[in-house]
Protein backbone atom coordinates (compact mmCIF):
# COMPACT_ATOMS: atom_id res chain seq x y z
CA UNK A 1 0.00 0.00 0.00
CA UNK A 2 1.21 3.18 -0.93
CA UNK A 3 1.28 5.95 1.55
CA UNK A 4 -0.40 9.29 0.33
CA UNK A 5 1.73 12.48 1.16
CA UNK A 6 1.51 16.17 1.20
CA UNK A 7 3.99 18.61 -0.62
CA UNK A 8 3.31 21.20 1.92
CA UNK A 9 3.81 24.61 -0.18
CA UNK A 10 2.44 26.67 2.05
CA UNK A 11 2.99 29.92 0.63
CA UNK A 12 2.90 31.02 4.31
CA UNK A 13 6.24 28.87 5.03
CA UNK A 14 8.86 28.33 6.14
CA UNK A 15 13.16 29.08 5.93
CA UNK A 16 12.26 29.71 2.25
CA UNK A 17 10.52 26.47 2.37
CA UNK A 18 7.68 27.65 0.47
CA UNK A 19 6.78 29.68 -2.81
CA UNK A 20 4.46 29.41 -5.84
CA UNK A 21 4.98 26.30 -7.75
CA UNK A 22 2.28 24.73 -6.65
CA UNK A 23 0.18 27.02 -8.91
CA UNK A 24 2.36 26.00 -11.71
CA UNK A 25 1.45 23.55 -14.40
CA UNK A 26 5.47 22.50 -14.76
CA UNK A 27 5.42 21.04 -11.19
CA UNK A 28 6.06 17.64 -11.48
CA UNK A 29 4.68 14.70 -9.82
CA UNK A 30 6.10 14.03 -6.95
CA UNK A 31 7.03 10.58 -5.34
CA UNK A 32 5.39 8.89 -1.94
CA UNK A 33 7.18 6.12 -0.08
CA UNK A 34 6.33 2.85 -0.27
CA UNK A 35 5.48 2.59 2.76
CA UNK A 36 6.52 3.98 6.57
CA UNK A 37 9.46 1.27 6.95
CA UNK A 38 12.20 2.71 8.13
CA UNK A 39 14.04 1.22 4.59
CA UNK A 40 11.07 2.62 2.43
CA UNK A 41 11.10 6.19 4.06
CA UNK A 42 15.27 6.11 3.62
CA UNK A 43 14.66 4.93 -0.33
CA UNK A 44 12.53 7.42 -0.39
CA UNK A 45 14.53 10.06 1.13
CA UNK A 46 17.50 8.88 -1.49
CA UNK A 47 14.75 9.09 -4.36
CA UNK A 48 14.09 12.71 -4.18
CA UNK A 49 17.31 14.09 -3.62
CA UNK A 50 18.55 12.39 -6.92
CA UNK A 51 15.51 14.01 -8.48
CA UNK A 52 14.31 16.97 -7.00
CA UNK A 53 17.41 18.77 -5.08
CA UNK A 54 18.97 21.30 -6.34
CA UNK A 55 22.41 19.95 -6.96
CA UNK A 56 21.25 16.51 -7.63
CA UNK A 57 23.91 15.98 -10.30
CA UNK A 58 26.23 16.12 -6.71
CA UNK A 59 23.93 13.50 -4.86
CA UNK A 60 26.08 10.23 -4.54
CA UNK A 61 27.38 10.71 -8.31
CA UNK A 62 28.95 6.83 -8.41
CA UNK A 63 25.48 5.56 -6.70
CA UNK A 64 27.45 3.98 -3.93
CA UNK A 65 24.87 4.41 -0.98
CA UNK A 66 22.83 1.61 -0.42
CA UNK A 67 19.92 3.93 1.55
CA UNK A 68 18.17 0.79 2.61
CA UNK A 69 21.39 -0.20 4.80
CA UNK A 70 20.00 0.55 8.23
CA UNK A 71 23.55 -0.14 9.74
CA UNK A 72 25.30 2.61 8.10
CA UNK A 73 22.40 4.97 7.56
CA UNK A 74 19.99 4.03 10.76
CA UNK A 75 18.25 7.36 10.53
CA UNK A 76 17.08 9.52 7.77
CA UNK A 77 18.67 12.50 8.91
CA UNK A 78 22.06 10.55 9.00
CA UNK A 79 21.32 9.21 5.20
CA UNK A 80 20.57 12.88 4.47
CA UNK A 81 23.57 14.17 5.63
CA UNK A 82 25.62 12.12 3.36
CA UNK A 83 23.51 13.14 0.60
CA UNK A 84 23.85 16.77 0.85
CA UNK A 85 25.98 18.90 -1.44
CA UNK A 86 28.96 20.79 0.53
CA UNK A 87 27.28 20.13 3.70
CA UNK A 88 29.56 22.61 5.90
CA UNK A 89 29.82 25.73 3.30
CA UNK A 90 26.58 25.29 0.99
CA UNK A 91 23.71 23.37 2.10
CA UNK A 92 24.03 23.71 6.19
CA UNK A 93 20.29 23.27 6.31
CA UNK A 94 18.65 20.70 4.96
CA UNK A 95 16.65 18.45 7.43
CA UNK A 96 14.05 16.35 8.31
CA UNK A 97 11.60 17.02 11.43
CA UNK A 98 8.21 15.53 12.71
CA UNK A 99 5.72 17.38 10.90
CA UNK A 100 3.42 18.15 14.05
CA UNK A 101 6.21 20.18 15.18
CA UNK A 102 7.07 21.99 12.12
CA UNK A 103 3.53 22.60 11.11
CA UNK A 104 2.66 24.44 14.51
CA UNK A 105 6.12 26.51 13.90
CA UNK A 106 5.54 28.02 10.87
CA UNK A 107 1.84 27.24 9.78
CA UNK A 108 0.45 28.37 13.76
CA UNK A 109 3.38 30.44 15.09
CA UNK A 110 3.91 28.21 17.70
CA UNK A 111 6.71 26.14 19.28
CA UNK A 112 6.87 24.25 22.50
CA UNK A 113 9.47 25.48 25.13
CA UNK A 114 10.62 28.18 27.79
CA UNK A 115 10.01 31.05 25.42
CA UNK A 116 14.01 32.36 25.06
CA UNK A 117 15.78 33.48 22.09
CA UNK A 118 19.36 32.23 23.18
CA UNK A 119 22.63 32.99 21.11
CA UNK A 120 26.19 32.13 22.22
CA UNK A 121 28.81 34.43 22.78
CA UNK A 122 32.08 33.51 20.28
CA UNK A 123 34.48 34.55 21.98
CA UNK A 124 33.98 34.12 25.84
CA UNK A 125 31.35 31.31 24.98
CA UNK A 126 28.70 32.95 27.22
CA UNK A 127 25.30 31.68 26.68
CA UNK A 128 22.88 35.04 26.44
CA UNK A 129 19.12 35.56 26.66
CA UNK A 130 18.80 37.77 23.20
CA UNK A 131 15.21 38.32 24.09
CA UNK A 132 12.06 36.33 25.61
CA UNK A 133 8.72 36.09 24.26
CA UNK A 134 6.17 37.90 25.98
CA UNK A 135 3.87 36.25 27.32
CA UNK A 136 6.33 32.79 27.62
CA UNK A 137 6.97 31.07 30.51
CA UNK A 138 10.25 32.65 30.54
CA UNK A 139 8.90 35.86 29.92
CA UNK A 140 6.57 35.59 33.06
CA UNK A 141 9.36 34.42 35.33
CA UNK A 142 11.39 37.50 35.00
CA UNK A 143 14.62 36.66 32.23
CA UNK A 144 15.08 39.18 29.80
CA UNK A 145 17.30 40.01 27.34
CA UNK A 146 21.30 40.44 28.37
CA UNK A 147 20.80 37.69 31.13
CA UNK A 148 23.36 34.90 31.12
CA UNK A 149 22.31 30.88 31.19
CA UNK A 150 24.94 30.55 33.78
CA UNK A 151 23.31 26.89 34.09
CA UNK A 152 20.54 24.37 32.74
CA UNK A 153 19.34 21.63 35.22
CA UNK A 154 22.83 22.12 37.52
CA UNK A 155 24.93 21.84 34.21
CA UNK A 156 27.34 24.42 33.04
CA UNK A 157 25.92 26.40 30.03
CA UNK A 158 29.49 27.78 29.18
CA UNK A 159 30.60 25.92 26.15
CA UNK A 160 27.74 23.50 25.90
CA UNK A 161 26.77 22.08 22.12
CA UNK A 162 25.65 19.34 20.42
CA UNK A 163 23.72 16.67 22.18
CA UNK A 164 24.61 17.41 25.62
CA UNK A 165 23.16 20.81 25.36
CA UNK A 166 19.91 19.54 23.86
CA UNK A 167 19.99 16.94 26.84
CA UNK A 168 20.50 19.48 29.31
CA UNK A 169 16.73 21.08 28.39
CA UNK A 170 15.42 17.89 29.28
CA UNK A 171 12.22 16.01 27.33
CA UNK A 172 10.20 18.43 25.02
CA UNK A 173 6.90 17.89 26.28
CA UNK A 174 4.54 20.64 28.46
CA UNK A 175 5.23 20.75 31.54
CA UNK A 176 9.27 20.00 31.68
CA UNK A 177 10.60 21.58 34.63
CA UNK A 178 13.76 23.67 33.45
CA UNK A 179 16.11 24.74 36.28
CA UNK A 180 18.24 27.55 34.84
CA UNK A 181 20.80 29.82 37.02
CA UNK A 182 20.66 33.31 35.67
CA UNK A 183 22.87 35.97 35.97
CA UNK A 184 21.70 39.41 35.59
CA UNK A 185 23.66 42.36 33.46
CA UNK A 186 24.39 44.14 37.43
CA UNK A 187 26.30 40.57 37.77
CA UNK A 188 24.18 39.10 40.73
CA UNK A 189 22.71 36.18 40.12
CA UNK A 190 19.05 34.17 40.35
CA UNK A 191 17.80 30.90 40.14
CA UNK A 192 14.43 29.99 37.95
CA UNK A 193 12.55 27.15 37.46
CA UNK A 194 10.76 27.35 34.04
CA UNK A 195 8.09 25.23 33.17
CA UNK A 196 8.04 24.13 29.49
CA UNK A 197 4.87 25.34 27.49
CA UNK A 198 3.51 25.95 24.28
CA UNK A 199 5.06 29.66 23.15
CA UNK A 200 2.65 31.78 20.54
CA UNK A 201 5.12 33.45 18.63
CA UNK A 202 4.31 37.54 18.14
CA UNK A 203 6.14 38.42 14.86
CA UNK A 204 7.06 42.22 16.05
CA UNK A 205 8.71 41.76 19.49
CA UNK A 206 9.34 45.43 19.31
CA UNK A 207 8.12 48.24 17.66
CA UNK A 208 8.49 52.15 18.66
CA UNK A 209 9.34 55.36 16.89
CA UNK A 210 12.38 57.25 17.99
CA UNK A 211 12.65 61.05 17.27
CA UNK A 212 15.80 62.46 16.46
CA UNK A 213 16.02 66.22 15.21
CA UNK A 214 13.65 66.08 12.12
CA UNK A 215 14.51 62.18 11.79
CA UNK A 216 11.02 60.25 12.82
CA UNK A 217 11.88 56.84 12.74
CA UNK A 218 9.85 53.86 12.28
CA UNK A 219 11.73 51.22 14.55
CA UNK A 220 10.72 47.46 14.21
CA UNK A 221 11.84 44.51 15.34
CA UNK A 222 10.89 41.29 13.24
CA UNK A 223 11.16 37.69 14.83
CA UNK A 224 9.94 35.11 12.16
CA UNK A 225 8.66 35.30 8.59
CA UNK A 226 5.40 33.10 9.58
CA UNK A 227 2.03 32.67 8.23
CA UNK A 228 -1.31 34.78 8.03
CA UNK A 229 -0.07 35.91 11.91
CA UNK A 230 2.61 37.60 10.42
CA UNK A 231 1.19 39.84 7.76
CA UNK A 232 -1.17 40.79 10.15
CA UNK A 233 1.44 41.96 12.58
CA UNK A 234 3.45 43.73 9.97
CA UNK A 235 0.36 45.54 8.81
CA UNK A 236 -0.31 46.88 12.07
CA UNK A 237 2.83 48.36 12.48
CA UNK A 238 3.38 49.99 9.17
CA UNK A 239 -0.39 51.28 9.74
CA UNK A 240 0.75 53.04 12.53
CA UNK A 241 3.93 54.47 11.25
CA UNK A 242 1.81 55.87 8.31
CA UNK A 243 -0.07 57.13 10.78
CA UNK A 244 2.33 59.16 13.00
CA UNK A 245 4.14 60.10 9.74
CA UNK A 246 7.51 58.39 10.08
CA UNK A 247 10.57 59.52 7.74
CA UNK A 248 12.65 56.94 8.35
CA UNK A 249 12.68 53.21 8.70
CA UNK A 250 14.83 50.64 10.73
CA UNK A 251 13.66 46.90 10.35
CA UNK A 252 15.42 44.66 12.85
CA UNK A 253 16.24 41.35 11.23
CA UNK A 254 19.10 40.46 13.47
CA UNK A 255 17.55 37.57 14.94
CA UNK A 256 15.23 36.12 12.64
CA UNK A 257 15.92 32.88 10.76
CA UNK A 258 13.46 33.23 8.00
CA UNK A 259 10.12 31.71 7.04
CA UNK A 260 7.53 32.53 4.43
CA UNK A 261 7.83 33.83 0.81
CA UNK A 262 4.84 35.39 0.77
CA UNK A 263 5.47 37.16 4.07
CA UNK A 264 8.61 38.16 2.71
CA UNK A 265 7.06 38.94 -0.45
CA UNK A 266 4.61 41.20 1.83
CA UNK A 267 7.44 42.90 3.75
CA UNK A 268 9.06 44.22 0.53
CA UNK A 269 5.64 45.61 -0.65
CA UNK A 270 5.34 47.76 2.49
CA UNK A 271 8.68 48.89 1.75
CA UNK A 272 8.97 49.61 -1.62
CA UNK A 273 4.82 50.69 -1.85
CA UNK A 274 4.60 52.63 -5.54
CA UNK A 275 8.73 53.18 -6.17
CA UNK A 276 8.71 49.30 -6.74
CA UNK A 277 5.63 48.32 -7.79
CA UNK A 278 5.24 45.88 -10.94
CA UNK A 279 9.28 45.07 -11.04
CA UNK A 280 10.92 41.74 -10.06
CA UNK A 281 10.70 41.09 -6.31
CA UNK A 282 12.85 37.78 -6.65
CA UNK A 283 13.07 34.81 -8.82
CA UNK A 284 13.12 30.97 -7.17
CA UNK A 285 15.22 29.04 -9.79
CA UNK A 286 14.82 25.02 -9.55
CA UNK A 287 17.03 22.12 -10.94
CA UNK A 288 17.47 21.47 -14.66
CA UNK A 289 16.90 17.72 -13.89
CA UNK A 290 14.54 16.72 -16.73
CA UNK A 291 12.96 13.99 -14.43
CA UNK A 292 12.84 16.81 -11.68
CA UNK A 293 11.69 20.39 -12.01
CA UNK A 294 13.50 20.57 -15.32
CA UNK A 295 14.42 23.98 -15.08
CA UNK A 296 11.30 25.59 -13.48
CA UNK A 297 11.47 29.34 -12.60
CA UNK A 298 9.04 31.24 -10.59
CA UNK A 299 8.89 34.77 -10.56
CA UNK A 300 7.13 37.12 -7.90
CA UNK A 301 7.01 40.84 -8.48
CA UNK A 302 6.17 44.17 -6.01
CA UNK A 303 3.08 44.93 -5.47
CA UNK A 304 1.31 48.34 -4.02
CA UNK A 305 -0.02 47.78 -0.78
CA UNK A 306 -2.17 50.50 1.31
CA UNK A 307 0.00 50.44 4.33
CA UNK A 308 3.44 51.29 2.27
CA UNK A 309 5.12 54.15 3.57
CA UNK A 310 6.84 55.67 0.24
CA UNK A 311 10.11 56.26 1.72
CA UNK A 312 12.86 56.76 -0.29
CA UNK A 313 15.61 54.29 2.06
CA UNK A 314 15.55 51.53 4.32
CA UNK A 315 17.83 50.25 7.26
CA UNK A 316 18.36 46.77 8.03
CA UNK A 317 19.55 45.44 11.31
CA UNK A 318 21.34 42.05 10.90
CA UNK A 319 23.50 39.43 12.22
CA UNK A 320 24.52 35.69 11.85
CA UNK A 321 21.27 34.83 12.57
CA UNK A 322 19.59 36.80 9.78
CA UNK A 323 18.79 33.93 7.41
CA UNK A 324 16.68 33.40 4.32
CA UNK A 325 13.44 35.24 4.17
CA UNK A 326 15.31 38.09 6.14
CA UNK A 327 18.09 37.82 3.08
CA UNK A 328 15.89 37.56 0.57
CA UNK A 329 14.16 40.96 1.55
CA UNK A 330 17.58 42.88 1.37
CA UNK A 331 18.38 41.02 -1.78
CA UNK A 332 15.06 41.98 -3.31
CA UNK A 333 15.23 45.20 -2.71
CA UNK A 334 18.90 46.38 -4.07
CA UNK A 335 18.70 46.34 -7.54
CA UNK A 336 15.76 49.60 -7.43
CA UNK A 337 16.74 53.07 -8.18
CA UNK A 338 14.22 54.49 -6.00
CA UNK A 339 15.30 53.31 -2.39
CA UNK A 340 18.47 52.78 -0.89
CA UNK A 341 19.25 49.98 1.28
CA UNK A 342 21.80 50.28 4.18
CA UNK A 343 22.51 47.40 6.03
CA UNK A 344 23.78 47.82 9.65
CA UNK A 345 24.92 45.39 11.73
CA UNK A 346 26.98 41.84 10.89
CA UNK A 347 27.13 39.87 7.77
CA UNK A 348 24.29 37.36 7.58
CA UNK A 349 24.13 33.93 7.78
CA UNK A 350 23.83 32.93 4.02
CA UNK A 351 20.78 31.36 2.76
CA UNK A 352 20.30 32.14 -0.75
CA UNK A 353 18.30 28.74 -1.04
CA UNK A 354 14.78 27.07 0.06
CA UNK A 355 12.82 24.26 -0.19
CA UNK A 356 9.28 22.97 -0.76
CA UNK A 357 8.89 20.96 2.28
CA UNK A 358 7.94 16.98 1.66
CA UNK A 359 5.04 15.69 4.41
CA UNK A 360 5.23 11.75 4.38
CA UNK A 361 5.33 9.31 7.65
CA UNK A 362 5.20 11.87 10.01
CA UNK A 363 7.87 13.31 8.92
CA UNK A 364 8.52 16.23 6.75
CA UNK A 365 11.59 16.76 4.06
CA UNK A 366 13.05 20.36 3.51
CA UNK A 367 15.42 19.46 0.98
CA UNK A 368 16.63 22.68 -0.73
CA UNK A 369 15.62 22.58 -4.25
CA UNK A 370 15.63 26.17 -5.29
CA UNK A 371 17.98 29.45 -5.55
CA UNK A 372 16.96 32.46 -4.85
CA UNK A 373 17.69 35.52 -7.27
CA UNK A 374 16.48 39.23 -7.68
CA UNK A 375 15.96 41.34 -10.64
CA UNK A 376 19.29 41.67 -11.79
CA UNK A 377 19.52 37.95 -11.33
CA UNK A 378 22.08 38.22 -8.21
CA UNK A 379 21.97 35.67 -5.75
CA UNK A 380 24.60 32.94 -4.43
CA UNK A 381 25.29 34.82 -0.88
CA UNK A 382 26.32 31.65 0.47
CA UNK A 383 28.70 33.44 2.52
CA UNK A 384 26.11 36.19 3.84
CA UNK A 385 25.07 39.53 2.82
CA UNK A 386 27.76 41.62 4.04
CA UNK A 387 30.30 44.08 3.23
CA UNK A 388 31.32 43.94 -0.81
CA UNK A 389 28.59 42.30 -1.26
CA UNK A 390 26.95 43.12 -5.51
CA UNK A 391 24.63 45.62 -5.16
CA UNK A 392 25.27 46.43 -1.43
CA UNK A 393 26.78 50.39 -1.33
CA UNK A 394 26.49 50.96 2.20
CA UNK A 395 27.30 48.35 5.06
CA UNK A 396 28.01 49.42 8.75
CA UNK A 397 29.68 47.12 11.05
CA UNK A 398 28.17 47.44 14.23
CA UNK A 399 27.88 44.97 17.83
CA UNK A 400 24.55 43.64 18.88
CA UNK A 401 24.76 44.95 22.45
CA UNK A 402 22.64 42.91 24.64
CA UNK A 403 22.96 46.06 27.39
CA UNK A 404 20.53 47.48 25.90
CA UNK A 405 16.58 46.92 25.39
CA UNK A 406 15.67 46.44 21.55
CA UNK A 407 14.03 49.95 19.98
CA UNK A 408 16.37 51.72 22.56
CA UNK A 409 18.31 54.45 20.63
CA UNK A 410 21.71 53.50 22.50
CA UNK A 411 21.59 49.97 21.16
CA UNK A 412 24.84 49.72 18.73
CA UNK A 413 23.08 49.30 15.56
CA UNK A 414 19.84 51.10 16.10
CA UNK A 415 23.13 54.45 17.45
CA UNK A 416 24.51 53.32 14.03
CA UNK A 417 21.53 53.35 12.39
CA UNK A 418 20.71 57.28 13.56
CA UNK A 419 24.29 58.29 13.18
CA UNK A 420 24.57 57.50 9.67
CA UNK A 421 21.13 59.14 8.93
CA UNK A 422 22.94 62.62 10.35
CA UNK A 423 26.38 62.07 8.53
CA UNK A 424 25.64 59.55 5.71
CA UNK A 425 28.18 57.70 6.71
CA UNK A 426 29.16 55.04 8.78
CA UNK A 427 30.68 55.35 12.51
CA UNK A 428 33.59 52.70 13.73
CA UNK A 429 32.73 53.01 16.86
CA UNK A 430 29.23 50.92 16.98
CA UNK A 431 31.74 47.97 16.17
CA UNK A 432 33.20 46.67 19.18
CA UNK A 433 34.47 43.18 17.38
CA UNK A 434 31.66 41.05 19.94
CA UNK A 435 29.79 38.84 17.84
CA UNK A 436 26.85 36.03 18.87
CA UNK A 437 25.82 33.43 16.68
CA UNK A 438 22.70 30.73 17.15
CA UNK A 439 24.01 27.55 19.57
CA UNK A 440 25.01 24.18 17.71
CA UNK A 441 22.19 21.33 18.15
CA UNK A 442 21.87 18.16 17.18
CA UNK A 443 18.21 17.72 18.15
CA UNK A 444 17.16 15.45 14.60
CA UNK A 445 13.30 14.95 15.35
CA UNK A 446 11.03 17.18 17.04
CA UNK A 447 12.79 20.76 17.33
CA UNK A 448 15.46 20.54 14.99
CA UNK A 449 13.04 23.70 13.00
CA UNK A 450 12.66 25.18 16.78
CA UNK A 451 16.98 25.22 17.19
CA UNK A 452 17.44 26.89 13.82
CA UNK A 453 16.11 29.67 14.75
CA UNK A 454 17.47 29.94 18.24
CA UNK A 455 13.91 28.89 19.85
CA UNK A 456 14.39 27.51 23.61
Amino acid sequence: MRIIHTLLVFLMLTLLHACSSSNNNNTPSLPAPNSCSDEDYNQYVYDTMKRYYFWYDMVDPNNNINPRDLTSYPTPNALLEQLKYLPNTQDRFSHISDSATFNQLYADGVFLGTGLRILTDVLSADVMVAFAFEGSPAYTAGIRRGDQIVSINGISANGLSGQDWDNAWGADEVGTSVALLIQHPDTTQQSYTVTKDFVSIHSTQQSNIITNGSHKIGYLHFTNFLGSNSVTDLNTEFSNFKTNQVNELIVDLRYNGGGSVTTAHHLGNLIGGDATAGSVFTRLVYNDNPLGYNGLSNTLHFQSVTESLGLSRVFFITSGASCSASELVINALLPSNNIDVIVIGSTSCGKPAGSNPLNACGKTLSALNFEIRNADNEGGYYNGIGPGFTGLQNFCEATDNLNYSLGDSQENSIASAIDYMQKGACNVAYNKHIRYRNLSTTKQNTSVDHAMHGLY
